[in-house]
């Protein structure tokens, strides 16, 4: 009778508990920032993707099945202590793991994205959910993964047949080829990465407070240390003063940043994404503190122009070629140019607006993991021919390369530059 009596009151003591911890633990979740971040501390898990127990569950712990409320060891939207769904262990270890500050039970941290049923993170962890289009582009993160490791931190994408390349210069994760030379992610790294689709790559880890990046002489990759978007021309304010800076482009894609040419079509640059840079000696920037309310302004999408070509698309491989306010004497507003191989792939284009602004147009080499040409070779022969919508007429003029000057003039070179002073134009029969 007296063993009776017992358990009938550590069953009172631990549902009064129960609701005491998570009481205690609703009041130390923090608001969750306007960039989007979700922030997982004081034993609150945000329900995407799967947080532990029913939808929608506030659970500590817990890896059994489920029961009905109000049993305080899980259930749809019920709160629970613990990690075996039983038991209660004892305190001060809520969790699991050596006084630990956890959400989860046991030792073991489960992988993403199921930081809820068994196993959790650690007190102050922080999620980045980065967008990835489909087709080549540059990602980056500004938290430092718990699992750093690229095979386990993109396995659901490599099972899913999803990702198909991703490169920080020499080094590569090539799933066809069983190849990762990649090996941990650093946050002070960007990336260039390909997927067949759209997804979406969910990052727990601590933020990153080192927010400054070092540059050397060259090409550099820029990974995005920042909460929020960031205005391009202030962000390199100091290194342009200096006149170390050559070029800003947006990997695998058309938007540039080069003060030397008078061009800023990248104006704003967005956490998540990794840009490319050119410098011409060894130097740093910090990235600025998010002021009060600030919020990212949004990828600004630009549409494209209407052409009669069918344009290839982005790759990995570019090459820029530069036009100066005073090399469109023969070109009308509205004109577009497109960049040819001699193939007749139209592997880039651009509108001309208007006399007095320069104007970049950014051409495409051929993208390594697709078996047919989608781009320029190597030292190919580049063809720039001119679409005026006012007269329908495409393909009658191209620019003469005989004027172009730069590290590359009439053939292909990846990241090369050419630059015009003059532009004529030749009629084509």
């Amino acid at each position: 009778m007296k063993r009776k009596y017992n358990s009938i009151f550590i069953l009172i003591a631990v549902f009064a508990l129960a609701i005491n911890f998570s009481d205690c633990a609703k009041a130390q979740v923090p608001a969750t920032p306007v960039n989007g971040t979700k922030v997982l501390e004081g034993g609150i898990v945000p329900p995407p993707p799967n947080s532990g127990g029913g939808s929608g569950a506030q659970q500590i712990g817990g890896n059994n099945t489920i029961p009905s409320p109000p049993n305080p060891g899980g259930g749809i939207g019920s709160q629970q202590i613990g990690g075996s769904g039983s038991t209660l262990p004892e305190p001060p270890n809520p969790g699991g793991g050596n006084g630990s500050q956890q959400i989860g039970g046991g030792d073991t941290i489960p992988e993403p994205p199921n930081p809820g049923g068994g196993g959790g993170f650690p007190m102050g962890t922080e999620l980045q959910t980065i967008t990835i289009p489909a087709g080549w582009s540059g990602i980056s993160s500004r938290v430092i993964p718990h699992f750093p490791n690229t095979d386990s931190l993109l396995a659901q994408e490599v099972s899913a047949g999803n990702l198909i390349f991703m490169q920080h210069f020499s080094q590569v994760f090539w799933p066809a080829f069983n190849i990762n030379t990649i090996g941990n992610w650093e946050t002070h790294e960007g990336y260039t990465i390909k997927v067949l689709q759209e997804t979406h790559l969910d990052i727990y880890g601590f933020k990153d407070s080192n927010d400054t990046i070092q540059f050397v002489q060259g090409w550099n990759y820029l990974p995005i240390i920042s909460d929020c978007d960031v205005v391009t021309n202030a962000l390199f304010g100091d290194i342009e003063a200096s006149g170390k800076l050559v070029i800003v482009y947006e990997i695998a894609g058309s938007k540039v940043y080069a003060p030397l040419f008078g061009v800023n079509t990248l104006p704003v640059l967005h956490p998540g994404k990794a840009y490319m840079v050119k410098v011409t000696a060894a130097c740093s920037l910090s990235f600025p503190d998010c002021m009060f309310g600030q919020k990212n302004a949004g990828t600004i999408n630009n549409s494209a122009p209407i052409t009669p070509w069918t344009i290839v698309a982005p790759t990995s491989k570019q090459q820029f070629i530069f036009f100066t306010k005073n090399s469109f004497t023969e070109l009308q507003p509205g004109d577009i140019l497109g960049g040819f191989t001699k193939d007749g792939i139209c592997c880039g284009i651009t509108e001309f607006e208007k006399t007095g602004k320069n104007h970049v147009l950014v051409v495409f080499g051929d993208d390594p993991t697709t078996p047919e040409k989608d781009g320029f070779l190597a030292n190919e022969q580049i063809k720039i021919r001119i679409y005026r919508p006012s007269k329908a007429e495409a393909d009658k003029h191209e620019l003469d390369f005989d004027n172009g000057q730069g590290t590359s003039a009439g053939t292909f070179m990846t990241n090369g530059i050419t630059v015009f002073q003059n532009v004529d134009t030749k009629t084509q029969e």
